[in-house]
């Protein structure tokens, strides 16, 4: 579907199954808020955290592309086009060797083709500067506690930056240039704690990054697939039709990176797939089919002598009762 330019966010309102979009207004305050202080001044405090990683911020150079280009009106197409246009032409300063010495891309926009379809990326910000490699920045309001970052926000925010990252290794690409120069570990600013203060963590996201190259791949043979298959007819007035064709493909972090993922939910629950629960349940049910025979075995305790799977899974639960009953006490 990305591959064809399907606006999902239209497919899942035919589908009855609309997600949510867009942050309360009270995130998006505190989201705007906190990147207007990481760039403020100059972008002093963002310096200042990629000082330790090797910037240098008397010798560094930003290229704020909100005031060279800023968005008006309804030239904000041509706008964006622009900004992409300038940023491309800073990757190439950058790769040929006739950037300063460090240098800061705000805002920079990439042009990044799928399949057959030109998407345009917007990044918090591109970082250089000599002896180092080129890096994302990503800049995020919630907060690092104690170190930590939640594991839905990091599950979220490594694909987000590995298609950043991709997009500018194809634009170097295609600039005939080596596209190693782009890091694959990002920098995440993020606040400390409960305040504002910024922090700052890199973060490696070769592994979405080799995923997203793969899925491509499979994107770039959906010509072959297509002509394969021959003439295929979808009846618009009925798109679940052709959906139930399909099996449900849902698991729990398809909520906050896809726009059809509650619909596919929907068919998840109706079927009963494991998935839906997540990777531990998935581990847990493996061989049984779907959640409503295990719910049925681990009741009752009783399993088919011949299936594998069935008696390791009653084993199983047979073991975490006899744990439980060990810590409340009540075992024989």
């Amino acid at each position: 579907m990305d591959a064809a330019g399907i606006d999902k966010v239209a497919l899942a309102r035919r589908l009855g199954a609309e997600s949510p979009r867009g942050q309360s207004p009270f995130a998006i305050s505190r989201g705007d808020q906190f990147e207007k202080r990481v760039k403020r001044d100059e972008f002093l405090e963002l310096f200042a955290l990629l000082r330790p990683f090797g910037l240098d911020p008397i010798t560094v150079e930003a290229l704020e592309l909100p005031d060279i280009i800023p968005l008006e009106g309804s030239a904000i197409d041509q706008s964006l086009t622009e900004r992409a246009a300038a940023t491309r032409e800073a990757l190439r300063s950058i790769a040929d060797g006739t950037a300063p010495p460090g240098l800061v891309i705000d805002k920079a926009t990439l042009v990044w083709r799928i399949g057959e379809v030109d998407v345009r990326l917007e990044t918090d910000a591109i970082a250089w500067w000599v002896g180092g490699l080129l890096r994302v920045v990503e800049i995020k309001s919630y907060p690092i506690e104690w170190g930590q970052l939640a594991a839905d926000k990091v599950s979220a925010l490594s694909w987000q930056t590995a298609v950043y990252v991709a997009a500018v290794q194809d634009t170097l690409r295609d600039l005939g240039f080596d596209p190693a120069l782009v890091s694959t570990e990002i920098f995440l600013v993020c606040p400390q704690n409960t305040g504002l203060r910024p922090t700052i963590v890199a973060h490696d996201v070769a592994p979405q990054l080799r995923l997203l190259r793969r899925y491509e791949l499979r994107e770039d043979s959906l010509v072959h697939i297509a002509s394969a298959a021959g003439h295929v007819s979808l009846d618009t007035e009925h798109p679940a039709d052709a959906f139930a064709r399909l099996a449900p493909s849902y698991q729990p972090n398809c909520l906050s990176t896809c726009d059809l993922a509650r619909y596919c939910r929907q068919r998840a629950q109706r079927v009963g797939e494991p998935r839906q629960l997540g990777s531990e349940v998935v581990q847990l049910t493996i061989g049984l089919g779907d959640l409503a025979r295990a719910f049925a075995m681990g009741s009752s305790g009783i399993a088919d002598r011949d299936d594998d799977a069935a008696r390791h899974f009653v084993g199983l639960i047979e073991h975490l009762r006899q744990i439980e009953a060990t810590m409340n006490g009540s075992a024989p």
